[in-house]
């Protein structure tokens, strides 16, 4: 693995196996949670004090029933719009597919979701705090393409060897 930085280095990691490849709804493991941290990005991140921070989501707000998400904008590596019908996409296909990303799923179950405009509605019966960690953990891939995230970098593959420049 090695990560090209805006201002010219590289750093480089080893995986004791291949990591195959992305994919936000399918993909498990250490090594995919690394790819999928650098290619991909949540609605809401954890900084270092372990606070929910903004990430996709400009803000949000708690309400009786779940979150109320504001997406700032971004765009996916190919150059589109991450879009609220892209969260829906992603939650649901983790929820609905029978080899969707076991620890994925076991996040988002009991979770409705939906999205209009820029904004997403996230139901939950779970406290607004834990479902903001929970939530961090899940990268939005673009709708119907689980490989394309909307992270801060772009991967490129040679064999065996992964390559994330700073976009």
């Amino acid at each position: 693995l090695s990560i090209g930085m805006a201002f010219g280095q590289t750093v480089e990691e080893s995986f004791t196996r291949d990591p195959g490849p992305l994919d936000l709804i399918r993909g498990e493991g250490h090594e995919q949670a690394i790819l999928q941290a650098l290619a991909g990005d949540a609605l809401v991140g954890i900084d270092a004090g372990g606070r929910p921070v903004p990430r996709l989501a400009l803000r949000w707000e708690v309400l009786p029933w779940g979150l109320k998400f504001h997406l700032r904008e971004a765009r996916f590596i190919d150059g589109s719009p991450v879009r609220p019908e892209d969260v829906v996409w992603t939650y649901r296909q983790l929820q609905a597919q029978a080899d969707a990303s076991p620890s994925k799923k076991a996040l988002l179950q009991d979770l409705a979701v939906s999205g209009t405009g820029l904004q997403v509605e996230v139901r939950a019966r779970r406290p607004a705090e834990r479902l903001l960690l929970e939530l961090a953990r899940i990268p939005i891939a673009r709708e119907g393409a689980p490989a394309v995230g909307s992270g801060p970098y772009r991967m490129s593959r040679n064999g065996a060897e992964w390559r994330f420049e700073a976009r």
